[in-house]
Order: C-alpha cells, then sequence, then structure tokens
C-alpha cells in the first residue's frame, strides 16, 4: 500500500519545481534584489532537495539496504543498484552538499549559487526524481 507521506512529498517536489520556475523566470537581480523572490528561491529549492534525497531514502529503505551515512553515500548506493546514473550520482553529490549549507551553513549560502542552480539545474533535479520513480516502477516498489 502507498505511503500517503512519500506520496504527498512527491506531489509536492513537483509544485515547489514549478514555482522554482515561475522564479527563475526573473532576472537574477530582481531575484536578489526582490527579498521575497530570493527567500522562497531559496526555501523552494531546499524542500525540493529535502524531497529528493528522502525518496532515494525510502529506496534504499525499500530493498533493505543499510542506510546511508550521508547524503552524499545515499547517491553512491542508488548508483549501485542501478535507480541513477554515474552523471546523476555526482550531481546528487553535489546537491547533497548544497543541502547541507542550505540547512548548516545559511549564512554562507551565496544567492548567485541559488540563481544558479534554478535557472540551470532544475532539470537535473527533475530528471533524478523521474529516475527514481521509474525504478520504484520497475521494481513493482509502491511508493
Amino acid at each position: 500500500m502507498p505511503s500517503p507521506g512519500l506520496l504527498k512529498r512527491i506531489e509536492r517536489f513537483w509544485e515547489v519545481i514549478e514555482k522554482l520556475r515561475k522564479i527563475a523566470s526573473h532576472s537574477v537581480e530582481e531575484i536578489i534584489s526582490n527579498f521575497l523572490l530570493y527567500d522562497s528561491a531559496e526555501r523552494n529549492l531546499h524542500v525540493a532537495l529535502e524531497i529528493l534525497f528522502d525518496v532515494g531514502n525510502f529506496i534504499i529503505s525499500a530493498l533493505n539496504m543499510p542506510s546511508p551515512s550521508s547524503y552524499a553515500d545515499m547517491a553512491i548506493k542508488l548508483l549501485r543498484i542501478g535507480a541513477i546514473s554515474l552523471e546523476e550520482a555526482n550531481t546528487m553529490k553535489k546537491m547533497a552538499g548544497l543541502r547541507n549549507i542550505l540547512v548548516h551553513g545559511y549564512v554562507d549560502v551565496s544567492p548567485l549559487k541559488i540563481c544558479a542552480i534554478i535557472k540551470n539545474r532544475l532539470d537535473d533535479l527533475t530528471h533524478i526524481m523521474s529516475k527514481m520513480l521509474s525504478f520504484l516502477k520497475r521494481k513493482n516498489i509502491d511508493p
């Protein structure tokens, strides 16, 4: 039976990606100078990353694998089981670093980096999510 919590997270992922795409339609200068746009970009990116890693953790747990020691370790485990490619694992590892900065080093977040990600890397996030969801379907694992 599907987990309502995970299904809600997946639905929320697509919602925040849409919000980020709308924010990304503004110029970098507009995003950085408008605290409502910038704060929304930062928060929604954080939520998207958390959900991406939640789905990755779900896959690992559903396959009764040992829990990853870190988000970067999760990417390696997902690569080893064929849920994502090497390129996608490398992207996830970079996003794990960003997630950690957003959560723990929030005073060091570069507004230009946030803008670059929402303008240039959202397709990477949606691609990885789609790959993980396809993996769940292929393995007949009900989220």
